[in-house]
């Protein structure tokens, strides 16, 4: 039961980050440190999927939990890369 509740966390990290993104770029949340605001997201998806990669190396872990840490981990990689390499603001 600790993994599912880790993997929520991880989740909500995700969607804060994906709220953030979507208000910088349109314009909904402006700072004048951008670099800060940007920084802030990145943090929040490295932290999600980090929290993701401590579950799938933990040993005695049912295969289905391990299989969504892994799925998950994956959507945030890709969603970060395509954020912060492909689309940068």
């Amino acid at each position: 039961m600790k993994h599912h509740h880790i993997q929520r966390t991880s989740l909500a990290f995700f969607l804060a980050s994906i709220v953030l993104e979507v208000g910088m770029r349109t314009d909904k949340i402006t700072s004048e440190d951008h670099s800060l605001t940007m920084g802030i997201s990145l943090g929040l998806i490295l932290f999600a999927i980090g929290m993701n990669v401590s579950i799938v190396k933990k040993m005695g872990i049912p295969k289905r939990e391990k299989n969504i840490s892994q799925a998950l981990g994956l959507l945030y990689a890709v969603y970060a890369l395509i954020v912060y390499a492909i689309l940068p603001v």
